[in-house]
């Protein structure tokens, strides 16, 4: 059954597509923008922003077949598909260009902010066979470019087999948009 899993009770799902889940982006991006204005029009945290983001994909992601898990900058070590031992979700350092080093290796485990977690992700936890996009946002307001964020996206593709990414900058102030919307896919 390629491009299929098995739920506990034994009924076959389809993930969602391309499409479907480029769809329910958009329309928790609207809600963003529609219920969440001042969070932009003030230039809130980051955070704030894509906690509110998330709350929205939750509530569209209920309508796919398979029951995801949305998370925010998650950084947990998990028991791969209920085997024994750990396994960690981490895209190493190494493997970014030089300018987006500065660490030794990105960890999801890591409590102390020392390393970066994703700012969205629709996943399972306990899983890295259900990886289904990986979201990293920037504001017109941050100095940084978000090549690096581009970068990080391309090792959740290579490295933890994300099947889409999904690089946002939000416009800040009196006219929130978004201001770049780069999808990806592996």
């Amino acid at each position: 059954m390629t491009g299929r899993f098995i739920i506990p009770d034994g009924f076959p799902c389809m993930p969602p597509t391309q499409s479907q889940v480029q769809t329910s982006v958009e329309n928790s991006l609207d809600r963003l923008l529609d219920e969440d204005r001042k969070l932009l029009v003030d230039n809130a945290n980051e955070r704030s922003i894509s906690h509110r983001l998330a709350v929205y994909l939750e509530q569209e992601a209920a309508e796919f077949e398979i029951d995801y898990d949305i998370d925010v900058e998650y950084n947990r070590v998990v028991t791969e598909n209920g085997t024994p031992g750990d396994f960690i979700k981490e895209v190493l350092y190494g493997q970014l260009s030089e300018e987006c080093q500065g660490r030794r290796r990105i960890r999801d485990d890591d409590t102390d902010a020392q390393t970066v977690f994703p700012d969205i992700i629709i996943h399972r936890r306990g899983s890295s066979e259900h990886n289904l996009l990986v979201i990293e946002l920037k504001k017109t307001s941050s100095s940084r470019s978000g090549k690096c964020d581009k970068e990080k996206i391309e090792r959740y593709h290579t490295d933890l087999g994300y099947e889409n990414g999904l690089f946002l900058r939000l416009g800040v102030g009196e006219d929130p948009c978004i201001d770049t919307w780069d999808w990806s896919s592996r």
